[in-house]
């Protein structure tokens, strides 16, 4: 098993996810500030369990009957192929029950891989899994649940039902418990040979243990306040990236170079992989970026240790576009989110450096609204942070450099009018890296 490659595969799905309440599970009320001054709550409230009851949450899986997608099963991926080629589709002419059926064959020979969708789970979590499948040709077909741990480590496979060349739909059903560590599991459909697998039907039943600290952040967040952050689609993924961090840290104390961000920083593991490796992970860099965080999200992780073990030299700091896309705040408001990460990052590594990284450009046209809310941030900030009052404190901005000469967004280096691809990552790192070095003492 890969598990870099599943790390990225993780990392790149959560770059497009954004945080949302959702109306079912365990959540509490918050009381917001709103811009007219107003104290309002921002959500309803219901109880957690006492603290002798340990609370749970329904194992998730999506698009079980492959009922949703195209070309592909929405959620459904290939995970990795260790021999050949393989080819994942919807099949829409072959299935047991509804209109469709995932299938994974063979291109151009033998192969073997797996075709797979991940879903949180906390160890000790008994779930039932079932489903229907079946194979063609001369193949091998295996389906099975593969826990993972906090580290994206494999907790060993467990099957749980199989079939083999010409076989027609095939019944699998099995209890499983998740053993110790795990945080998350894959249900897996492995192919080996020649031919096609073909799964559908598949259904979890089952509730996993939840962390108490799991509870989705209210629609309205203040810029300077603490929340957790929280993937409606998967509710204990943020946590448990939170976990990860923690655990980097902690088992590399003495790192002298962390970036702390949301979608943009978490990208350098993915789409900015080649020039993380080439400019900073020489320098001994960690990555702490979580996709869709806010201010908020990072003063959360600050106060429950994100740095608790770390004294860097250096931390790089990009934050703040997230905040823009409700329009709750004022751009004043979330510069002063900014400021307040800055301010907790000093207090919990006071000998440390600080590189602020203005908010990318965003919206294709130059004309958007969210280009002068972001000119005015960034200004606020460069006004702040310009090296004579705060000598520990630098910010400097890049927004142009990915800007066409009209003032519109290269597609070329963010091809989505906000993240870069790996060119546009070229730009970012050659540009940051002279300034990383600079104030690297």
């Amino acid at each position: 098993m890969d598990c870099n490659r599943v790390i990225c595969l993780v990392s790149a799905f959560a770059l497009c996810l954004i945080s949302h309440r959702v109306c079912s599970g365990p959540v509490y009320a918050h009381d917001i500030v709103g811009k007219s001054g107003v104290v309002r709550k921002s959500v309803a409230a219901t109880s957690l369990p006492p603290y002798n009851v340990t609370p749970v949450w329904p194992v998730l899986l999506k698009n079980g009957d492959m009922e949703s997608g195209a070309a592909i099963p929405t959620r459904w991926n290939i995970k990795s192929v260790s021999a050949g080629k393989l080819i994942l589709s919807r099949d829409t002419t072959l299935f047991h029950s509804g209109n469709a059926s995932l299938k994974l064959e063979s291109d151009g020979g033998a192969a073997q891989g797996q075709a797979a969708q991940l879903v949180d789970a906390e160890a000790g979590a008994k779930v039932v899994v079932s489903g229907w499948v079946r194979s063609s040709w001369k193949i091998k077909a295996v389906v099975s649940i593969q826990p993972f741990d906090l580290e994206w480590n494999p907790i060993g496979i467990i099957p749980v039902g199989s079939v083999k060349n010409d076989s027609d739909w095939t019944p699998f059903r099995k209890e499983i418990t998740m053993p110790p560590r795990t945080k998350r599991f894959s249900v897996t459909l492995q192919l080996e040979g020649e031919g096609a697998a073909y799964l559908d039907g598949v259904t979890l039943e089952g509730v996993t243990p939840m962390d108490r600290s799991i509870i989705p952040p209210p629609d309205l967040q203040d810029p300077t306040q603490p929340f957790n952050g929280y993937f409606t689609e998967y509710p204990l993924s943020w946590l448990n990236l939170h976990k990860m961090y923690r655990e980097r840290a902690k088992k590399n104390p003495g790192a002298p170079l962390i970036f702390l961000g949301d979608s943009i920083t978490q990208g350098w593991e993915t789409g900015g992989k080649e020039q993380w490796d080439k400019y900073f992970a020489p320098l001994g860099a960690l990555n702490f970026g979580i996709g869709s965080d806010k201010t908020c999200q990072i003063l959360w992780r600050i106060r429950h240790g994100a740095l608790d073990e770390l004294s860097p030299r250096l931390i790089v700091l990009a934050v703040g576009v997230n905040n823009l896309w409700r329009g709750d705040f004022a751009s004043a408001n979330i510069t002063d989110g900014v400021i307040a990460c800055i301010q907790e990052i000093r207090k919990k590594c006071p000998a440390s450096r600080i590189l602020v990284i203005g908010i990318f450009p965003t919206a294709a046209s130059p004309d958007n609204p969210f280009r002068a809310r972001i000119r005015e941030i960034n200004g606020l900030l460069a006004r702040r942070y310009d090296g004579t009052t705060i000598q520990s404190v630098r910010f400097v901005d890049f927004g142009e450099k990915f800007l066409l000469p009209d003032g519109a967004i290269s597609r070329e280096l963010l091809p989505d009018a906000l993240h870069p691809n790996a060119k546009g990552y070229e730009i970012y790192a050659s540009n940051l890296a002279p300034v990383v070095r600079e104030m690297m003492p």
